[in-house]
């Protein structure tokens, strides 16, 4: 009866010769030594296959270009995938000569503003190269300044395009253990289709951990070890100019920002390009905070400012009266919005006040298809064809944050499970930032299996009170999805046992990444079969 549906992903993991607990005790890396910078690119045409629902852990360490030239040998086939959907998608739109002025803008910023980014584009260039495929330095620079390209070169109108992000974040009062916690529904589009889970471990900076694609270094988000996550929503300006772009900014957050007011500090000081908007701040201590900003002006905003209790909301558009009037006319960048706001206005209002703020709150405001209308002061329900509810048909992935914990949940695609990409299941795969790859390892097999134990004992249970719910084709689906589980963990168990016994550094750590990757699909099947059961039963 029980299947299997469908073969297991291949895994690919980042060569790094750290397992100590202090980073900047990483021994070097062997690699080579001389960036491609400008090199001419050579796009491999090997077909590489949409993202399915469940995701690669990769772990980096040692300086910025040798974390870069890992990461672009272990991802070098995604890496010419993006290249080409990029250029392919910008090149009639702007030509190759302006393509390569602009690249060449973005890195004068990229260099001057944050140069470690830079190292770590030469890295994932030569990593790429060694692997046979040619990517040039300033082809991986414009894909790291989408932003610019799509919604925000100077002196070029702005594309219809809607943007769809909101984001949020709570503290103290308004969540349930009092932890601040920061979650987002990301639109990055349909051409970033290889999400991987990158954990780095530099020898300069925070321990940090995002979810970028193939040849980018960070995306809209991120939390590192410091405790300080981020996310910023991107809000173009209405008078685009020449400064770092949005990606670049994150890249800081990430790797040498260590609080929320820190982050505060450097994002005024900076010259900020791009789409570079909104960002949400939140840390350990308890703070948090909404930097609203284009190039010229910004405003931070704070829980109470606007009547929140314990809580902001943000999307693609600036609310506070310092910003309000930069927004373009009609909110013709995200006409929806407004709408996105106000909705996740009337789910927190009403947690915040019985401190119910949580990840299952996360998991089902982002999985209704219900949207407010403040103007009309009504719902709309069941609308899921509406790009006013929050879990709308254009979001990437799910991302909720703990960073007191340093826990991060991740669901790739959209909510729910139903649409793109394939195989996705709506599920969230928890990882931990800690110290170590092994303890991160460690931690998440110790998840998936009281998770997949949890999934089996209530099914087990169900079955025994003869739940009229459990037919035979049901049956067949939730064991065959318990097969997949205990598959998985058994994988990452194995992998786990081998890279604890490995001496080379190197093919440890490429154990250990197996092990995460194996982990997280554990527990994103056990996971798979509780909401199931939850649902029949009607809960």
């Amino acid at each position: 009866m029980k299947k299997i549906v469908y073969g297991i992903l291949a895994i690919l993991i980042i060569l790094t010769p750290i397992i100590s607990c202090a980073p900047a005790q990483s021994p070097a890396i062997t690699a080579p030594t001389k960036p491609v910078e400008n090199q001419k690119t050579n796009i491999n045409q090997k077909e590489v296959f949409a993202r399915t629902g469940t995701i690669p852990v990769i772990f980096v360490a040692g300086s910025n270009y040798e974390m870069g030239f890992q990461f672009g040998q272990q991802t070098a086939d995604g890496v010419a995938h993006n290249v080409a959907v990029f250029k392919t998608a910008l090149l009639p739109v702007y030509g190759e000569e302006r393509l390569t002025k602009g690249s060449e803008v973005c890195d004068f910023y990229i260099k001057k503003h944050v140069p470690g980014m830079s190292d770590w584009l030469k890295g994932i260039a030569d990593g790429c190269k060694s692997e046979g495929v040619e990517i040039s330095y300033l082809d991986l620079v414009l894909m790291n300044s989408f932003d610019v390209f799509v919604w925000a070169y100077p002196g070029e109108k702005y594309p219809d395009e809607a943007i769809q992000c909101t984001s949020y974040a709570a503290t103290r009062s308004a969540t349930t253990d009092g932890m601040s916690i920061v979650a987002t529904t990301l639109m990055v589009g349909n051409v970033n289709i290889d999400k991987v889970i990158l954990i780095a471990y530099p020898t300069d900076g925070n321990i940090f951990i995002a979810t970028p694609g193939s040849g980018f270094v960070v995306h809209t988000s991120g939390m590192n070890i410091e405790s300080l996550a981020w996310i910023v929503t991107a809000l173009p300006q209405v008078e685009p100019v020449w400064a770092l772009p949005a990606m670049g900014v994150g890249y800081q957050l990430c790797q040498y920002i260590k609080t929320a007011a820190e982050a505060e500090q450097w994002l005024g000081k900076v010259e900020r390009g791009g789409s570079t908007g909104n960002f949400i701040l939140g840390d350990d201590r308890g703070y948090i905070s909404v930097f609203e900003s284009n190039s010229q002006h910004y405003a931070v905003r704070h829980p109470g400012d606007l009547g929140e209790k314990d809580f902001v909301i943000n999307a693609n558009h600036f609310v506070t009266k310092e910003m309000i009037p930069y927004n373009f006319e009609n909110y013709r960048n995200s006409p929806h919005s407004p709408y996105r706001y106000a909705t996740a206005w009337q789910y927190f209002e009403k947690a915040a006040a019985k401190s119910e703020i949580d990840v299952d709150f996360f998991k089902k405001i982002t999985n209704t298809y219900d949207w407010y209308d403040p103007d009309k002061k009504e719902w709309h329900f069941n609308d899921p064809s509406s790009p006013n509810v929050i879990g709308n048909d254009r979001i990437d992935s799910t991302i909720i944050f703990y960073p007191r914990t340093g826990t991060m949940y991740f669901s790739i695609g959209w909510p729910g499970g139903i649409g793109m990409p394939p195989f996705s299941t709506g599920e969230y795969a928890q990882l931990q930032l800690i110290s170590t790859p092994q303890a991160v390892v460690t931690n998440a097999g110790s998840t998936a299996y009281k998770m997949f134990l949890a999934a089996r004992h209530a099914y087990v249970k169900a079955k025994n009170a003869k739940a009229s719910y459990l037919t035979y084709p049901v049956c067949e689906s939730i064991e065959a999805k318990l097969d997949r589980a205990a598959l998985e963990w058994g994988l990452g168990h194995d992998r786990a046992g081998f890279g604890g016994l490995e001496k080379d550094d190197k093919a440890k750590l490429r154990l250990f990444g197996e092990a995460a990757t194996h982990y997280c699909n554990a527990q994103v099947y056990a996971q798979e079969v509780s909401t199931m059961l939850s649902n029949l039963a009607g809960k």
